[in-house]
């Protein structure tokens, strides 16, 4: 446990305050040390008899994809939110009450295909990631269309973007703990749905940490709204690029019978 909360503290605390302190020589060494934690731990937990991680889950295909897909699409989440309530507060002028109001309209699609997702994926299997990963990407590309021409305190024309934006996002999360948890055994469980919860952290804090730069870059002085309107716009390309690889990671899922080390 020392070992592990060591190398994740070295990993996220830099990300997330590293760009703020203008990422000073410590943040550099916590991130070097990374390897070492995980190596270290790595090795002493397969020595132990009762490993608080067994190392047989990262041989099983099905875990290692779902687990890739839930740390890329938290990457991306993290990044989106993060530079699309700035785009919000600072860009359209909109107060911090009314920027979170604006995000309703995500969660309401979430709810709606979330709900709907345990019927979609008695017709196409694991192929709803998919649909939900293409559904997002697609989304994203709207709010970057629309977004880029929207004016301060206007957001009627992002509802609808954002909605399928949450649609998508329903039809990925829906399934994948499903699909990824499908193949470990019960007597490992716990510790996978552990490491499987734990890339959310960990894709969230890269997640802002990378587009922080992105974004700040490109935002400049940030004297004027038409800064961060721009910022967004230059940021979203990426997001979009990144669902597209979540969107090829999902077509390697498939739902195996448990233990598969396929």
């Amino acid at each position: 446990m020392l070992l592990l909360g060591a190398a994740l503290t070295a990993l996220v605390l830099p990300l997330v305050e590293g760009r703020s302190h203008h990422w000073p020589l410590w943040t550099w060494l916590c991130l070097g040390s990374v390897p070492v934690l995980l190596s270290a731990f790595v090795r002493y937990e397969m020595r132990r008899v009762a490993p608080l991680i067994d190392m047989g889950l990262f041989k099983i295909w099905t875990f290692n994809a779902g687990l890739g897909v839930q740390l890329l699409f938290w990457i991306g989440q993290g990044a989106f939110f993060i530079t699309f309530a700035l785009y919000c507060q600072l860009g359209l002028g909109l107060t911090p009450l009314a920027s979170g109001c604006l995000f309703l309209t995500v969660g309401a699609g979430f709810m709606a295909s979330s709900t709907a997702a345990r019927h979609v994926v008695t017709r196409l299997g694991v192929g709803t990631l998919t649909l939900g990963a293409l559904v997002m990407g697609s989304g994203l590309t709207l709010v970057l269309a629309v977004g880029g021409h929207a004016r301060v305190g206007h957001v009627a024309p992002l509802i609808a973007p954002l909605v399928v934006v949450g649609v998508g996002m329903g039809f990925v999360l829906g399934p994948l703990t499903g699909v990824t948890m499908s193949a470990v055994g019960h007597e490992h469980a716990g510790a996978a749905a552990g490491v499987f919860s734990t890339g959310v952290q960990i894709g969230t804090a890269i997640g802002v940490a990378v587009i922080g730069v992105v974004f700040f870059n490109a935002v400049g002085d940030g004297s004027v709204p038409d800064d961060y309107r721009h910022a967004f716009a230059t940021g979203l390309p990426y997001l979009m690029g990144l669902f597209g690889v979540i969107t090829a990671c999902t077509a390697t899922l498939r739902r195996p019978g448990r233990g598969d080390n396929g």
